[in-house]
């Protein structure tokens, strides 16, 4: 059975060779460029993908700098280095696991002078707001044309030691819901127009996936869990990224 996992580490059960991997700051950065070619092998949209795995050593200082490094080099990949950068907190936050775009939002300050510019949105889900969160952040990027979109978003991961400790960064956008079997429309350059970074941190494990146990029934076995110390995980996950976009802001100077 395939335990779902929204993380590209986790795409394939060998090594990918096409993968440059190093260590920053005691943060183990793993860097891809996912081809047309590779794109189909890994059945993963074309782009690409940055993923860091911070040590015991690293500090929150050095996670939140090497964010903002690998989150500045996306930019540049896709020739964004001025103008509105709407970052977009996914998810519900009626529920802590799937709060983290929420928590990241909330740390972020305008900063109308800077040449690249941090503007936020929360569009709720539409099981609360009733309307859908696609239709909403489409609305505001054609009245407010932003130069890109930065989603935020709970991942699920196949490895319990990566669950809040696992950073993945993508310029290939994001599909909100595919790791839970709830899979909403695409938000990426082909549905918004704009380029679309996707950070997401994996906070979410199927139960078969963590008790590796190949007796289970399927539906236990897909049932998704979260580590206890939940609350915690998403504070220091959403600091981290939001003083990395933070970072980036600042180093782009004034407008």
């Amino acid at each position: 059975m395939q335990y779902p996992s929204n993380l590209m580490i986790e795409a394939s059960a060998a090594p990918i060779p096409e993968a440059t991997i190093h260590r920053e700051r005691h943060i183990d950065v793993q860097s891809l460029h996912v081809t047309p070619v590779l794109s189909r092998k890994l059945d993963r949209p074309q782009g690409y993908y940055t993923t860091l795995t911070p040590t015991r050593q690293a500090q929150p200082s050095d996670v939140a700098r090497v964010l903002a490094n690998h989150i500045a080099t996306m930019l540049r990949q896709v020739d964004v280095t001025r103008g509105d950068l709407l970052v977009v907190g996914l998810g519900n936050d009626d529920y802590v696991v799937d709060a983290l775009g929420t928590q990241v939002i909330q740390r972020i300050q305008p900063n109308p002078d800077r040449a690249l510019r941090l503007c936020t949105l929360l569009p709720r889900v539409q099981g609360v707001s009733g309307i859908a969160s696609h239709d909403v952040i489409r609305g505001v990027v054609h009245t407010g044309k932003p130069r890109a979109v930065v989603a935020i978003d709970t991942l699920t991961t196949r490895d319990a030691a990566r669950l809040g400790n696992c950073y993945q960064l993508t310029t290939a956008g994001i599909r909100p819901g595919s790791g839970v079997a709830n899979p909403q429309p695409p938000l990426d350059y082909a549905t918004l127009r704009v380029p679309v970074l996707a950070i997401g941190v994996p906070l979410l494990i199927s139960v078969g996936a963590m008790c590796n146990c190949a007796t289970l029934a399927r539906d236990t076995a897909l049932t998704m869990v979260t580590p206890r110390n939940i609350d915690e995980l998403v504070r220091r996950c959403a600091v981290a990224i939001a003083d990395a976009l933070e970072q980036v802001s600042l180093r782009s100077g004034n407008a």
